[in-house]
């Protein structure tokens, strides 16, 4: 099942484009320099993400960095997206080996 609308896809990164919106006060060959990585494809076509999937792949590093998403609220129009994950305990004594705690007693006695 997929709700994604053609029509609701982001249109390609055009530097002509950008350079009227900004009412010719940046060139289009300055914003491809300074953007290359948003123009480099522009004599391609290339299929845009939708903000939809981009927010997946973003969510999924996330997790794969051992983020762990905990609670989304609205600020306003804004989405505010809090994270957290465990922080590793230096091993500082012989023997004793990294692991990770969460809590505020890492002996287990609390």
């Amino acid at each position: 099942m997929n709700s994604v609308k053609q029509e609701d896809l982001p249109k390609q990164a055009n530097p002509e484009v950008a350079s009227k919106k900004l009412q010719g006060s940046l060139s289009p060959e300055f914003i491809k320099k300074e953007f290359p990585d948003l123009y480099k494809n522009s004599g391609q076509s290339r299929r845009p993400r939708h903000p939809a999937e981009q927010l997946q792949d973003f969510l999924n590093e996330m997790g794969r960095s051992s983020w762990e998403l905990i609670e989304i609220s609205e600020l306003g129009p804004l989405q505010m997206f809090f994270f957290k994950r465990l922080k590793p305990i230096a091993s500082n004594q012989p023997g004793r080996q990294n692991r990770k705690v969460s809590g505020s007693d890492a002996s287990g006695q609390g």
